[in-house]
């Protein structure tokens, strides 16, 4: 993956009225089979909707999933999608 210049931000704010600010390199994915959760060998007896967030960690450049609920992918598909605060006046 090329890098991909990170948006300026800063470590205090308001979670509501300012523009949040995400790695810019991630993806949203969804899965058949929980492959990020269980062993091969689980995986057929479970399969489902999984919705996974992989992204590459900026610092040690390692590569992360995190597992989302159906709520958590709508709220960081609005966050990334609309580059605006989460309430706007």
């Amino acid at each position: 993956m090329k890098n991909i210049e990170f948006p300026q931000a800063k470590m205090q704010g308001d979670i509501l009225d300012d523009v949040l600010v995400v790695n810019p390199e991630y993806r949203l994915i969804e899965l058949e089979f929980p492959v990020h959760l269980v062993s091969a060998k689980e995986c057929n007896k479970r399969k489902a909707k999984f919705f996974v967030l992989v992204f590459r960690d900026p610092i040690h450049f390692r590569v992360e999933f995190v597992d989302l609920s159906l709520l958590h992918l709508f709220l960081i598909q609005r966050i990334m999608e609309s580059g605006t605060a989460l309430v706007t006046k």
